[in-house]
Protein backbone atom coordinates (compact mmCIF):
# COMPACT_ATOMS: atom_id res chain seq x y z
CA UNK A 1 0.00 0.00 0.00
CA UNK A 2 1.21 3.52 -1.07
CA UNK A 3 2.03 6.14 1.65
CA UNK A 4 0.15 9.28 0.92
CA UNK A 5 1.22 12.31 1.68
CA UNK A 6 -1.77 14.97 2.99
CA UNK A 7 -0.90 18.90 1.64
CA UNK A 8 -2.68 21.38 4.22
CA UNK A 9 -3.71 24.93 2.54
CA UNK A 10 -0.65 27.52 3.19
CA UNK A 11 -3.30 29.11 5.71
CA UNK A 12 -3.68 25.78 8.13
CA UNK A 13 -1.43 25.61 10.58
CA UNK A 14 -1.28 21.95 12.52
CA UNK A 15 -4.12 21.07 14.78
CA UNK A 16 -4.42 18.23 17.14
CA UNK A 17 -8.22 17.48 17.55
CA UNK A 18 -9.78 15.72 20.19
CA UNK A 19 -13.63 14.71 21.31
CA UNK A 20 -14.24 15.51 25.23
CA UNK A 21 -16.37 15.80 27.67
CA UNK A 22 -17.27 18.69 28.87
CA UNK A 23 -18.69 18.46 32.69
CA UNK A 24 -20.00 22.13 32.68
CA UNK A 25 -23.53 23.27 31.96
CA UNK A 26 -22.82 26.94 30.89
CA UNK A 27 -21.34 28.03 27.33
CA UNK A 28 -18.05 27.82 26.18
CA UNK A 29 -16.48 30.42 23.82
CA UNK A 30 -14.33 29.31 20.76
CA UNK A 31 -10.70 29.29 22.05
CA UNK A 32 -11.38 28.85 25.71
CA UNK A 33 -9.58 26.86 27.56
CA UNK A 34 -10.42 23.69 29.30
CA UNK A 35 -8.79 21.42 32.43
CA UNK A 36 -9.02 17.62 32.55
CA UNK A 37 -11.46 16.67 36.10
CA UNK A 38 -8.45 13.86 37.36
CA UNK A 39 -11.41 13.27 40.29
CA UNK A 40 -13.38 12.67 37.71
CA UNK A 41 -16.31 9.55 38.54
CA UNK A 42 -19.48 9.25 39.61
CA UNK A 43 -21.04 7.56 43.21
CA UNK A 44 -22.68 4.67 40.82
CA UNK A 45 -19.34 3.90 39.66
CA UNK A 46 -16.21 5.02 41.89
CA UNK A 47 -13.24 4.06 41.12
CA UNK A 48 -14.23 1.94 37.99
CA UNK A 49 -13.64 2.82 33.95
CA UNK A 50 -17.27 1.95 33.07
CA UNK A 51 -18.68 4.99 33.75
CA UNK A 52 -20.95 6.09 30.39
CA UNK A 53 -19.53 9.42 29.71
CA UNK A 54 -16.00 7.56 29.65
CA UNK A 55 -12.73 7.60 31.34
CA UNK A 56 -10.67 10.13 32.87
CA UNK A 57 -8.97 11.38 30.32
CA UNK A 58 -11.63 12.52 28.59
CA UNK A 59 -13.58 14.61 30.93
CA UNK A 60 -13.19 18.35 31.08
CA UNK A 61 -14.19 21.02 32.90
CA UNK A 62 -13.24 25.26 33.30
CA UNK A 63 -10.22 25.69 35.11
CA UNK A 64 -9.93 25.56 38.38
CA UNK A 65 -7.42 25.85 41.70
CA UNK A 66 -8.55 21.81 41.94
CA UNK A 67 -7.65 20.86 38.35
CA UNK A 68 -5.05 23.56 36.93
CA UNK A 69 -2.46 21.32 36.74
CA UNK A 70 -4.42 19.09 33.95
CA UNK A 71 -4.73 21.35 31.10
CA UNK A 72 -6.56 19.76 28.23
CA UNK A 73 -7.04 22.60 25.52
CA UNK A 74 -9.25 25.15 24.02
CA UNK A 75 -12.37 25.21 22.69
CA UNK A 76 -12.63 24.34 18.87
CA UNK A 77 -15.50 26.74 18.26
CA UNK A 78 -18.60 28.25 20.29
CA UNK A 79 -21.03 25.97 22.65
CA UNK A 80 -24.20 26.84 23.37
CA UNK A 81 -25.13 25.75 27.29
CA UNK A 82 -26.44 22.81 28.08
CA UNK A 83 -27.82 21.62 31.31
CA UNK A 84 -26.74 17.88 31.31
CA UNK A 85 -22.77 18.76 30.00
CA UNK A 86 -22.02 17.67 26.18
CA UNK A 87 -19.46 16.47 23.61
CA UNK A 88 -16.97 18.89 22.83
CA UNK A 89 -13.76 19.49 20.34
CA UNK A 90 -10.54 21.03 21.44
CA UNK A 91 -7.58 21.30 19.85
CA UNK A 92 -4.15 20.16 22.18
CA UNK A 93 -1.51 21.66 23.13
CA UNK A 94 1.24 21.65 19.88
CA UNK A 95 -1.83 23.19 18.18
CA UNK A 96 -1.66 26.37 16.28
CA UNK A 97 -5.62 27.43 16.87
CA UNK A 98 -7.11 30.63 17.98
CA UNK A 99 -7.28 30.94 21.94
CA UNK A 100 -9.92 33.04 23.54
CA UNK A 101 -7.80 36.70 25.30
CA UNK A 102 -8.01 39.64 27.17
CA UNK A 103 -4.39 40.94 25.76
CA UNK A 104 -3.30 42.61 23.10
CA UNK A 105 -0.91 40.45 21.43
CA UNK A 106 2.48 41.03 19.19
CA UNK A 107 2.98 38.46 16.62
CA UNK A 108 6.09 35.96 17.78
CA UNK A 109 7.01 37.63 21.07
CA UNK A 110 3.84 38.12 23.55
CA UNK A 111 3.23 34.70 25.42
CA UNK A 112 0.15 34.05 27.34
CA UNK A 113 -1.48 31.55 30.50
CA UNK A 114 -4.84 30.32 30.88
CA UNK A 115 -6.83 31.28 33.88
CA UNK A 116 -8.23 29.72 36.03
CA UNK A 117 -11.13 31.58 38.66
CA UNK A 118 -14.69 33.44 38.55
CA UNK A 119 -15.60 35.04 35.41
CA UNK A 120 -12.24 34.66 33.61
CA UNK A 121 -12.06 30.93 33.42
CA UNK A 122 -10.38 29.38 30.15
CA UNK A 123 -9.62 33.03 28.91
CA UNK A 124 -5.63 33.93 28.29
CA UNK A 125 -3.71 36.77 30.09
CA UNK A 126 -0.48 38.28 30.41
CA UNK A 127 2.11 35.11 30.18
CA UNK A 128 3.52 33.83 33.48
CA UNK A 129 5.27 29.94 33.55
CA UNK A 130 5.52 28.30 30.20
CA UNK A 131 4.44 24.87 29.27
CA UNK A 132 0.67 23.18 28.67
CA UNK A 133 -1.59 26.08 29.21
CA UNK A 134 0.59 28.84 27.87
CA UNK A 135 0.88 30.04 24.45
CA UNK A 136 3.13 32.08 21.93
CA UNK A 137 0.83 34.95 19.92
CA UNK A 138 1.28 34.49 16.11
CA UNK A 139 -0.94 37.61 15.29
CA UNK A 140 -0.35 41.14 16.15
CA UNK A 141 -3.75 42.50 17.36
CA UNK A 142 -5.33 44.62 19.69
CA UNK A 143 -7.86 43.36 22.17
CA UNK A 144 -8.55 45.70 25.14
CA UNK A 145 -10.55 49.25 25.36
CA UNK A 146 -9.74 49.56 28.80
CA UNK A 147 -7.82 47.88 31.59
CA UNK A 148 -6.69 48.45 35.35
CA UNK A 149 -3.56 46.02 35.82
CA UNK A 150 -1.41 48.29 37.09
CA UNK A 151 -2.76 52.00 38.55
CA UNK A 152 -5.48 52.29 41.18
CA UNK A 153 -7.47 54.54 40.05
CA UNK A 154 -10.40 52.34 38.64
CA UNK A 155 -13.70 51.83 41.63
CA UNK A 156 -16.64 49.80 41.39
CA UNK A 157 -20.00 50.82 43.42
CA UNK A 158 -22.71 47.84 42.92
CA UNK A 159 -23.33 48.21 39.14
CA UNK A 160 -21.13 51.59 38.38
CA UNK A 161 -17.83 50.93 37.15
CA UNK A 162 -15.36 54.12 37.20
CA UNK A 163 -12.05 54.58 36.04
CA UNK A 164 -11.42 58.54 34.22
CA UNK A 165 -10.91 59.17 30.53
CA UNK A 166 -10.42 55.75 29.90
CA UNK A 167 -13.71 54.69 28.10
CA UNK A 168 -15.44 54.98 25.54
CA UNK A 169 -19.24 55.58 24.28
CA UNK A 170 -19.03 52.80 21.55
CA UNK A 171 -18.37 50.33 24.30
CA UNK A 172 -21.75 49.60 25.23
CA UNK A 173 -22.56 45.66 25.13
CA UNK A 174 -18.71 45.19 25.86
CA UNK A 175 -17.74 42.92 28.47
CA UNK A 176 -15.99 43.90 31.79
CA UNK A 177 -13.76 41.05 33.59
CA UNK A 178 -13.87 41.46 37.57
CA UNK A 179 -10.65 39.69 38.79
CA UNK A 180 -9.60 41.72 42.00
CA UNK A 181 -10.07 44.69 44.23
CA UNK A 182 -11.12 44.38 48.17
CA UNK A 183 -14.62 43.75 48.47
CA UNK A 184 -15.11 43.29 44.63
CA UNK A 185 -17.08 40.39 43.58
CA UNK A 186 -15.10 38.66 40.65
CA UNK A 187 -17.15 37.65 37.65
CA UNK A 188 -17.97 38.67 33.76
CA UNK A 189 -20.48 41.79 33.29
CA UNK A 190 -21.66 43.11 30.13
CA UNK A 191 -21.76 47.09 30.14
CA UNK A 192 -25.66 48.25 29.52
CA UNK A 193 -24.37 52.37 29.34
CA UNK A 194 -20.95 54.21 29.12
CA UNK A 195 -19.31 57.84 28.93
CA UNK A 196 -15.56 58.58 29.42
CA UNK A 197 -15.56 58.39 33.16
CA UNK A 198 -17.69 55.66 33.79
CA UNK A 199 -19.84 53.06 33.02
CA UNK A 200 -22.73 50.54 33.73
CA UNK A 201 -22.43 46.61 34.29
CA UNK A 202 -25.27 43.95 33.99
CA UNK A 203 -25.22 43.28 37.47
CA UNK A 204 -23.93 44.47 41.11
CA UNK A 205 -20.06 43.94 41.55
CA UNK A 206 -20.02 45.65 45.25
CA UNK A 207 -21.57 46.42 48.43
CA UNK A 208 -20.31 49.61 47.96
CA UNK A 209 -17.31 51.55 46.79
CA UNK A 210 -14.35 49.54 46.39
CA UNK A 211 -11.32 49.51 44.40
CA UNK A 212 -11.31 47.36 41.08
CA UNK A 213 -9.01 45.62 39.05
CA UNK A 214 -10.62 44.92 35.87
CA UNK A 215 -10.00 43.84 32.19
CA UNK A 216 -12.31 45.72 29.19
CA UNK A 217 -13.08 43.98 26.16
CA UNK A 218 -14.83 43.92 23.10
CA UNK A 219 -17.15 40.37 22.26
CA UNK A 220 -14.94 37.34 22.68
CA UNK A 221 -11.84 37.95 21.27
CA UNK A 222 -9.28 35.89 19.87
CA UNK A 223 -5.84 35.72 18.75
CA UNK A 224 -4.09 33.37 16.65
CA UNK A 225 -1.44 31.57 19.02
CA UNK A 226 0.70 28.14 19.15
CA UNK A 227 -0.15 26.12 22.11
CA UNK A 228 2.92 25.39 24.30
CA UNK A 229 3.57 21.87 25.56
CA UNK A 230 5.47 19.94 27.78
CA UNK A 231 5.54 20.69 31.90
CA UNK A 232 2.05 21.72 33.37
CA UNK A 233 2.63 25.90 33.40
CA UNK A 234 -0.07 25.12 36.87
CA UNK A 235 -2.36 28.41 34.75
CA UNK A 236 -2.50 31.53 36.83
CA UNK A 237 -4.99 32.74 39.09
CA UNK A 238 -5.83 36.55 40.56
CA UNK A 239 -6.13 36.63 44.08
CA UNK A 240 -8.33 38.62 46.16
CA UNK A 241 -7.35 40.66 49.31
CA UNK A 242 -8.87 40.42 53.01
CA UNK A 243 -7.69 43.03 55.22
CA UNK A 244 -6.61 41.41 58.14
CA UNK A 245 -7.79 37.96 56.54
CA UNK A 246 -6.50 35.22 55.15
CA UNK A 247 -7.12 33.64 51.34
CA UNK A 248 -6.06 30.31 49.77
CA UNK A 249 -3.58 30.08 46.41
CA UNK A 250 -3.76 27.11 44.24
CA UNK A 251 -0.85 24.62 44.14
CA UNK A 252 1.51 25.35 41.45
CA UNK A 253 1.11 27.97 38.76
CA UNK A 254 0.88 31.87 39.28
CA UNK A 255 -1.66 33.59 41.62
CA UNK A 256 -1.51 37.51 40.82
CA UNK A 257 -2.16 39.45 44.04
CA UNK A 258 -4.73 42.05 43.40
CA UNK A 259 -5.43 45.72 44.79
CA UNK A 260 -7.07 46.30 47.86
CA UNK A 261 -7.07 49.33 50.59
CA UNK A 262 -6.17 46.67 53.20
CA UNK A 263 -7.06 49.18 56.00
CA UNK A 264 -7.69 45.84 58.53
CA UNK A 265 -4.65 44.60 58.21
CA UNK A 266 -2.25 42.10 56.02
CA UNK A 267 -3.76 39.22 54.02
CA UNK A 268 -1.75 36.33 54.85
CA UNK A 269 -1.41 32.94 52.22
CA UNK A 270 0.04 29.90 53.73
CA UNK A 271 1.50 28.37 50.93
CA UNK A 272 0.53 24.36 50.78
CA UNK A 273 3.31 21.66 50.25
CA UNK A 274 4.00 21.08 46.53
CA UNK A 275 2.57 17.60 45.10
CA UNK A 276 5.43 16.41 42.69
CA UNK A 277 9.48 17.48 42.54
CA UNK A 278 10.04 20.59 40.05
CA UNK A 279 6.60 22.05 40.58
CA UNK A 280 6.77 25.95 40.64
CA UNK A 281 4.83 27.85 42.21
CA UNK A 282 4.65 31.69 41.57
CA UNK A 283 3.71 34.95 43.23
CA UNK A 284 2.83 38.39 41.54
CA UNK A 285 1.85 41.53 42.63
CA UNK A 286 0.26 43.17 39.96
CA UNK A 287 -1.14 46.36 42.12
CA UNK A 288 0.37 48.07 44.79
CA UNK A 289 -1.92 48.11 48.17
CA UNK A 290 -3.16 50.84 49.60
CA UNK A 291 -1.45 49.74 53.05
CA UNK A 292 -0.41 46.81 54.76
CA UNK A 293 0.97 43.71 52.69
CA UNK A 294 0.52 40.37 51.15
CA UNK A 295 2.12 37.93 53.37
CA UNK A 296 3.18 34.26 51.96
CA UNK A 297 3.89 32.04 54.99
CA UNK A 298 6.16 29.24 53.60
CA UNK A 299 5.88 25.52 55.34
CA UNK A 300 8.79 23.60 54.78
CA UNK A 301 11.41 26.17 53.25
CA UNK A 302 15.03 24.97 52.64
CA UNK A 303 16.19 27.87 54.73
CA UNK A 304 13.69 28.67 56.89
CA UNK A 305 10.71 26.79 58.17
CA UNK A 306 8.66 28.79 58.27
CA UNK A 307 9.52 31.26 55.69
CA UNK A 308 7.83 34.18 55.33
CA UNK A 309 7.77 37.02 51.94
CA UNK A 310 6.00 40.58 52.36
CA UNK A 311 5.05 41.74 48.86
CA UNK A 312 3.34 45.54 49.02
CA UNK A 313 4.57 47.02 45.91
CA UNK A 314 3.21 46.17 41.82
CA UNK A 315 5.92 44.00 40.72
CA UNK A 316 7.12 41.91 43.12
CA UNK A 317 7.29 38.79 42.94
CA UNK A 318 8.60 35.13 44.32
CA UNK A 319 8.96 31.86 42.61
CA UNK A 320 9.46 28.85 44.48
CA UNK A 321 10.08 25.00 43.24
CA UNK A 322 9.38 21.90 45.38
CA UNK A 323 11.71 19.47 45.93
CA UNK A 324 11.76 16.23 47.97
CA UNK A 325 10.20 17.44 50.17
CA UNK A 326 10.79 21.45 51.09
CA UNK A 327 10.59 24.40 48.72
CA UNK A 328 13.17 26.27 47.76
CA UNK A 329 13.13 30.10 46.31
CA UNK A 330 13.87 30.43 42.91
CA UNK A 331 13.72 34.46 43.14
CA UNK A 332 11.76 37.32 45.15
CA UNK A 333 11.83 40.79 44.84
CA UNK A 334 10.31 40.95 47.98
CA UNK A 335 10.67 40.75 51.31
CA UNK A 336 12.15 37.64 53.23
CA UNK A 337 11.72 37.99 56.75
Amino acid sequence: MTAQTLVLHEDQGQTFRKRVKFLGTGALKKGQGVCYDPDYYTSETGEAITDAWGFRDNAVNLPSNSNNQFFAGVSVQNYAANANGQWIEIFEPGSVCEVLTVIDTTAGSTRLTCCAGTGIAGWFAYGKIGGRGSALALQTKAHVIAEDEAAAAATVNATTLTDTGVFTADADGDLVILVGGEGVTAGLYTITAVDDNTCTLSASASAGSVPAHYFMVRSYPTVLCKLLDGAESGLQEYLIPTSGGSTTAMVGGVSNLTYGALAGGDTTITVADGGYDGLLKGFQCVKTPNANDWVLSVSHHETTDPETFDVDAAGENVLLQWFGDEWATIHNTGTAT
